[in-house]
């Protein structure tokens, strides 16, 4: 609508094992996941900003999709993250 605030997004999808709990009690519960899987996707979900992108999906989730060819699938490229010794594969999705 003219006059309204654009709203950028940035997210982040990786697949793999992490470790879930619940805690709490019966008034309040709260679940969550940890591990290495969480901790990169936190990280790879602020590269948003500087690749100029809405959706970053690591080459571990690719490598899990079927019919991949459906997927407009885009390379953005290798990346470090601190505290890893190997690069991680990231991808777009281009909808142009």
């Amino acid at each position: 609508m003219a006059g309204e605030s654009e709203i950028n997004i940035g997210i982040a999808l990786n697949c793999g094992l992490v470790r879930m709990g619940t805690v709490g009690y019966e008034e309040r519960m709260e679940t969550t996941v940890i591990g290495r899987v969480i901790n990169v996707c936190a990280k790879i979900e602020k590269m948003n900003k500087t690749h100029h992108t809405e959706l970053l999906v690591t080459d571990n989730l690719v490598k899990e999709l079927e019919h991949r060819e459906s997927f407009p699938l885009k390379l953005v490229g290798e990346v470090y993250l601190e505290g890893m010794e190997t690069p991680i594969t990231l991808w777009t999705m281009d909808f142009s």
